[in-house]
C-alpha cells in the first residue's frame, strides 16, 4: 500500500453560476411547489426574477474544490520517518484495532500522548451496535475499495451538468480520474472503512454506506446536492429509485455556510423531519462563518495538540471541533495519505455521533449532539499564532470527546457494554464438575461472579471502581458503596447479591474521578445448576 502526503484537500470554493451563454437557475412551480433547475440567458433571468410565474427564482451556486497535491512516498519509508516531524506511533494493546496504519491515528488514541485526540478507540470499545446505521456519503471521487464496505447496489450519481443526468454511476468516471484525488474515498473510509481486517486504516462504524455523487473533477451544483439529500432520505428524485432512508448525512463540503438559498434549505428540512442528522465542514480558508444552514452540524478541525488547524473556517456557526490535520485515510486504488482539511472532521464527527446511536438507538439526534457539546473539552490556549485560536465563541463547543461521550450515553440510556455474570457460567456441566472437584469448596466456588469490562481482558488505562447500590436507590456517589478498585477489565467477585443490589463501574482517568458517571453494569442470571 503507497503511502502519499495529501497537501492541501476540500478547501471548497464558490463560482460564478454561468456556463457558456446561459445562468443555471433553481425554480420553484408554483403549482407544485418543487424545484427545477434550468438554464437562462441574463436577459430571460430578469424576467423571470421581475415575473410571477415561479414562487422564487434562485442562482444555482456552483462549489469546488481545487485539485489535491500528492506526493508518493518511496515505499521504504518507515512511519518513524514522518514522526522526526510529527509525532510518533503509539505501542499497540490488545484493545486497539489489528489494521497496519491504526498507529498514526492519533485523534483514536490516548490524550496522554496526544492532547488533540477524541480518544475514538475507548469509544469504539464502549459503544454496543444495537443498529446497524446507515449512513450517506455525497461527495466525489469515488471507487470500489477492498477496505470501503460501500452499498454499490444503492449507490446514485446526481450530478447533472455537462450532459450528465441521474444515473446508477456512482464510481467517478475512469476518464477524469486524473482530475481527482478520492476525496469521497477518504471521507467514506474515516467512517466505515473495515476494522480488524490486517489493511490500512480503522473506521469507526460497522455501516451501511451509501456513495452518492453530486462532485464531478471536483466541482458540485448545490441543486444536485439538494437533489441527493432528498434521495438519501428515501425520496424518489426524477425518476431515480427509492432507497431506504439514511440515519446520517455526510457532506465534506463548504456550500451549506453562509447564506442557504431555499431549495437546499427545504431538502435539509425534509431530511431532519425524517429523522436524519446532516454533517458539513465548516471550510478552509481560516475565515469567519456566522451563517449556516438550519439543523446542520458544522465542523472545524483541530491538530494533534487540540489547537485549531490553521486553515479551518471559525466562528459562531461551529458547532465543535474535531481532528482534521493529519487524518490518515484512502485517495484511489491502494493509496493512502495524510489528509488535511475540515472535510475530514467532519467524517470523524459522524462516527462519533454513530458510535451513541448505533449504541442507543431511541435516542433523538439532538440529544446525542447535546451530549456531544457537553462532554466536548476545551481548546488548547498555548496558541503561537491567531489562525490557532479559539478564543471567545470561534471554535463552538470544542474538542469532541468520544470516550466521555459514551460514558454520558451510557449513563443516560443505561444501556451498558459491562456484564457480571456467574464466574462458572461460561463452563460446560463437565468443566463445572471437574473445577469444584479439583478445586474444592464448592460454596466459595459457587458464590464467585465475574465482571467483564473489556473481553480482551487488557489492562485499562483507567482505574475501575467497582460500586453497588440498594435496588430501590438511585446509582450515584451518594447512595453508592465502593467494593472493589482495580485496573483489571475481566475480574472475580465475591459477596455478589444480585437480588439486592444493582451493581455499576466508573472509569477514573489517573485522581480524576469526580466528571466521570457511575454506569450501571448489566447482569447476565447464569448460575449454573450444579451451584442451585
Amino acid at each position: 500500500m503507497r503511502r502519499i502526503l495529501i497537501a492541501v484537500a476540500a478547501n471548497l470554493t464558490l463560482v460564478a453560476p454561468a456556463i457558456a451563454d446561459s445562468i443555471s437557475v433553481v425554480v420553484k412551480e408554483r403549482a407544485t411547489e418543487k424545484y427545477h433547475t434550468i438554464e437562462k440567458s441574463a436577459a430571460e433571468l430578469n424576467r423571470l426574477k421581475n415575473g410571477d410565474q415561479y414562487l422564487s427564482v434562485e442562482p444555482n451556486v456552483w462549489i469546488t474544490i481545487p485539485q489535491s497535491q500528492q506526493h508518493v512516498m518511496p515505499y521504504s519509508v518507515e512511519p518513524h520517518s514522518r514522526a522526526s516531524r510529527r509525532y510518533a506511533p503509539s505501542k499497540l494493546s490488545t484493545t486497539e484495532p489489528s489494521d497496519p496504519e491504526y498507529s498514526w491515528m492519533y485523534y483514536w488514541q490516548s490524550q496522554t500522548l496526544f492532547p488533540g485526540s477524541s480518544e475514538i478507540n475507548n469509544a469504539v470499545n464502549k459503544s454496543i451496535q444495537n443498529k446497524k446505521l446507515r449512513i450517506a456519503v455525497i461527495d466525489g471521487g469515488f471507487n470500489e475499495h477492498q477496505d470501503i464496505p460501500w452499498r454499490i447496489d444503492e449507490g446514485h450519481n446526481f450530478f447533472q451538468a455537462f450532459g450528465q443526468t441521474i444515473n446508477p454511476q456512482w464510481r467517478s468516471l475512469d476518464d477524469i480520474n486524473d482530475c481527482e484525488a478520492g476525496h469521497g474515498n477518504a471521507v467514506g473510509a474515516i467512517i466505515g472503512a473495515i476494522r480488524d481486517n490486517n489493511i490500512g486504516i480503522a473506521g469507526i462504524l460497522d455501516a451501511e454506506l451509501i456513495p452518492i455523487r453530486t462532485f464531478e473533477c471536483n466541482m458540485a451544483r448545490l441543486s444536485d446536492v439538494s437533489d441527493a439529500i432528498r434521495f438519501a432520505a428515501g425520496e424518489q428524485v426524477k425518476g431515480s429509485p427509492r432507497i431506504a432512508k439514511v440515519d446520517i448525512i455526510n457532506i465534506s463540503s463548504e456550500g451549506l455556510n453562509g447564506n442557504c438559498p431555499s431549495y437546499l434549505q427545504d431538502a435539509i428540512d425534509l431530511a431532519i423531519s425524517k429523522n436524519i442528522q446532516i454533517y458539513a465542514s465548516a471550510g478552509n480558508s481560516n475565515v469567519e462563518v456566522s451563517e449556516k444552514c438550519k439543523g446542520i452540524m458544522l465542523v472545524a478541525a483541530s491538530d494533534q495538540q487540540a489547537l485549531k488547524w490553521q486553515d479551518s473556517n471559525y466562528g459562531a456557526a461551529i458547532d465543535f471541533m474535531v481532528a482534521g490535520y493529519d487524518v490518515v485515510s484512502y485517495s484511489f486504488g491502494d493509496d493512502i495519505g495524510w489528509w488535511e482539511g475540515t472535510s475530514f472532521a467532519a467524517p470523524n464527527a459522524v462516527g462519533i455521533h454513530g458510535l451513541a446511536k448505533q449504541h442507543a438507538p431511541t435516542l433523538a439526534h439532538w440529544d446525542i449532539v447535546n451530549m456531544m457539546k457537553s462532554t466536548a473539552q476545551p481548546m488548547n490556549t498555548n496558541v503561537t499564532s491567531m489562525a490557532q485560536d479559539c478564543a471567545g465563541n470561534r471554535c463552538g463547543a470544542g474538542l469532541l470527546n468520544a470516550s466521555r461521550l459514551m460514558d454520558s450515553v451510557i449513563s443516560k440510556t443505561g444501556i451498558t457494554p459491562f456484564i457480571l455474570r456467574h464466574a462458572l457460567s461460561q463452563s460446560n456441566s463437565c468443566d463445572q464438575q471437574l473445577f469444584i472437584s479439583d478445586l474444592g469448596n464448592k460454596k466459595r466456588l459457587c458464590a464467585l461472579y465475574e465482571l467483564v469490562i473489556d473481553p480482551t481482558g487488557a489492562v485499562s488505562e483507567y482505574n475501575l471502581q467497582v460500586y453497588r447500590v440498594l435496588k430501590e436507590l438511585e446509582l450515584n456517589e451518594l447512595n453508592a458503596e465502593l467494593i472493589s478498585e482495580t485496573n483489571e477489565t475481566i475480574m472475580l467477585l465475591e459477596d455478589i447479591h444480585p437480588s439486592t443490589y444493582d451493581y455499576g463501574v466508573r472509569r477514573c482517568q489517573g485522581e480524576a474521578c469526580d466528571q466521570a458517571p457511575i454506569v450501571q453494569i448489566s447482569l447476565v442470571d447464569t448460575t449454573p445448576a450444579i451451584c442451585q
